[in-house]
């Protein structure tokens, strides 16, 4: 069911922009975002110190983060300084934050393949040399084991959504060894990864007044608080005052304003690629996965590993 009716010029102007993009396709409104986070770099302050950098200042560039890498690996054997991810489902969502940052995409607004473009090329040539360098957990870690090895205090770069607190509070519990900021900037500027859902009516609904009286709810702040403690993400609206309120990091003190409002700032360069509004989506990330993945091990080169997965996505796209 399209809901342009629905969207007036406040609701349109209480949402994220991502979170509008997510809600459009063709040219029409037809859902809405419940919930919402961008992705935030946490940081290891701990280990920022024993490298001697000042555990404060997060990166502003990729050159700064570079270099904040490599001093915090080079305190041990078992220390890392980034996760360089290229197993399990979530790994698109978390190398996409580079991808915003260096002008990089899988497939553009008219559902062309652009994967062998310059800044996605430019994103894996700088994952390829992290990951060569030792700087990441070797192997093929997934989303879990990278979470488990930055809470054990081995890793100074994570990139991550606000969920993560549940697992930084088990090692942890007062947050002295952690912080989070906004990704760095990038070639094309600050940018990050944008998760989240949306609510749709669908148009054989019998009772379309009252769905849309249940997605009023959902975006009220009583629907919000809800969803925002059982999905541990920010507001999906931006209205920090009101957001606020419902955070689940209430209960740690100095933990509410930084934290939140990181991630708040974070969805406000957040952005997703137009390859999620397409059927073959799984398919199409399958490809880009196992293309990715013979970079890193250096099987092929990364201008080759996107060309064959750029092949490979056009194949399946009929382009």
């Amino acid at each position: 069911m399209q809901l342009d009716d629905w969207y007036t010029d406040e609701k349109k102007n209480s949402f994220y922009p991502a979170g509008l993009k997510s809600s459009t396709f063709k040219g029409h409104y037809v859902g809405a975002p419940f919930f919402a986070s961008g992705i935030g770099l946490l940081r290891n302050t701990k280990l920022a110190a024993e490298a001697g950098l000042d555990p404060v200042k997060p990166p502003q560039t990729w050159d700064e983060y570079l270099s904040t890498a490599r001093a915090v690996a080079s305190l041990g054997p078992d220390i890392y300084g980034t996760d360089v991810r290229y197993s399990g489902g979530a790994m698109i969502m978390y190398i996409w934050p580079w991808f915003v940052q260096s002008g990089g995409s899988m497939v553009d607004a008219k559902g062309n393949v652009t994967v062998d473009g310059e800044g996605t090329l430019r994103t894996l040539k700088f994952q390829t040399q992290m990951y060569k360098e030792g700087l990441s957990v070797p192997g093929a870690p997934n989303q879990r084991e990278m979470n488990e090895q930055f809470a054990l205090g081995k890793m100074a770069f994570l990139y991550q959504g606000p969920w993560i607190y549940k697992v930084l509070a088990v090692t942890d519990p007062d947050f002295r060894d952690y912080d989070v900021s906004v990704p760095p900037s990038g070639p094309s500027g600050k940018g990050t990864g944008y998760h989240g859902g949306n609510l749709v009516v669908f148009d054989q609904t019998k009772n379309k007044a009252g769905s849309l009286e249940l997605l009023e709810f959902w975006l009220s702040s009583a629907g919000q608080s809800a969803i925002w403690a059982a999905l541990n993400t920010v507001g999906t609206r931006n209205a920090w005052q009101e957001q606020a309120k419902m955070s689940p990091y209430a209960g740690k003190e100095g933990f509410l304003p930084h934290w939140t409002d990181t991630f708040r700032k974070a969805l406000e360069h957040a952005d997703f690629d137009d390859m999620y509004f397409l059927p073959e989506t799984g398919k199409l990330a399958e490809i880009f996965q196992t293309e990715v993945t013979k970079a890193l091990l250096q099987e092929k080169t990364p201008e080759q590993a996107l060309k064959d997965a750029a092949k490979d996505m056009r194949g399946l796209l009929g382009q």
